[in-house]
């Protein structure tokens, strides 16, 4: 029996992509044999924090009316609050959505907290969607929603941490967004390649290349400061190779979204006349500034000719 390996590994096993630059950069080695790298991937979900609107404390609950006990009140005199903080957020399209609190989430037994619960509701106050501990995706149509935690502890002190905690929205994006790659740094900055443009590139063995990727614009549903993950992959190897021709699960890529592009505003003959006629213009200004000059040089002329003397 032999054993063959193959392979491309990049230098981070995490490609981070800076948003407020052009491209990033990142290094492929072949340890192995001569392969080729054909990379490519794609940003697939979009992450977003979102800040709490509301949070109150609420009362503990009364006994039942026949039953022993103060309500919400165990053995020993142990008090139990209720914290309901409250999260509002909307869609401007159909999508898929898992609503996460990373500081909670993944905690049962090991959490500090008494019950994680949560609940999405529409603008009409209907509930849509609920869950605890662990997340799950549900597609929501466009809209308006808010998202209502509920945590319960016995100390008030501890609830009271949780007031500005942020909430996390995976959202599917509707149309994958493709990632660009170059392997030198004018075709990342859009120089003209000499001949046809490639992303397949041979790397011998023990061989290391620099590889170039380009930020791609953000989808329209994205807001500065959210971040878009997917996965991305190096090689493809000919069908005769026996094994995968590219990581099974990709390797993870993410996207900060940067500020959006500022739209310069093109001057109209309509905006000229409308600044010509608004006395508070910067066009008007200057023009009652000009009548203001050319006021005062026909008085100082008139002044000089009557200090001149007649003529004889």
């Amino acid at each position: 029996m032999s054993v063959e390996f193959h392979g491309l590994i990049p230098s981070s096993d995490h490609l981070h992509l800076d948003g407020r630059a052009l491209f990033s950069e990142v290094t492929i080695s072949s340890p192995f044999r001569r392969t080729p790298a054909e990379p490519s991937g794609e940003l697939t979900k979009l992450k977003r924090a979102v800040r709490p609107h509301l949070a109150k404390l609420v009362p503990p609950a009364a006994p039942l009316e026949g039953c022993p006990g103060i309500g919400d009140q165990w053995p020993d005199s142990v008090q139990i609050y209720d914290y309901l903080i409250a999260y509002k957020f909307s869609l401007s399209e159909s999508l898929e959505v898992s609503v996460r609190f990373p500081s909670l989430c993944c905690q049962l037994y090991e959490s500090p907290y008494e019950a994680q619960l949560w609940a999405v509701f529409d603008a009409h106050k209907r509930l849509v969607t609920f869950g605890d501990y662990y997340p799950s995706a549900q597609r929501l149509p466009a809209g308006e929603y808010e998202v209502r935690l509920q945590v319960r502890h016995s100390k008030v002190e501890l609830l009271q941490k949780l007031r500005h905690m942020p909430m996390m929205l995976h959202l599917t994006l509707a149309a994958p967004v493709k990632l660009g790659f170059h392997w030198s740094r004018s075709d990342a900055l859009g120089s003209p390649p000499q001949g046809k443009p490639s992303t397949r590139l041979i790397l011998e063995a023990a061989s290391r290349l620099e590889l170039y990727v380009t930020n791609p614009k953000p989808p329209e549903i994205a807001e500065p400061g959210d971040t878009l993950t997917g996965t991305w992959t190096l090689a493809k190897l000919a069908p005769e190779v026996l094994g995968s021709s590219t990581r099974p699960s990709g390797w993870p890529v993410s996207l900060i979204v940067p500020p959006k592009e500022i739209k310069e505003k093109e001057d109209t003959p309509a905006d000229d006349e409308a600044d010509a006629s608004d006395p508070t213009s910067e066009g008007a200004l200057d023009e009652a500034v000009r009548a203001v000059r050319i006021g005062q040089l026909a008085k100082l002329s008139a002044a000089i000719k009557k200090l001149q003397p007649p003529t004889p």
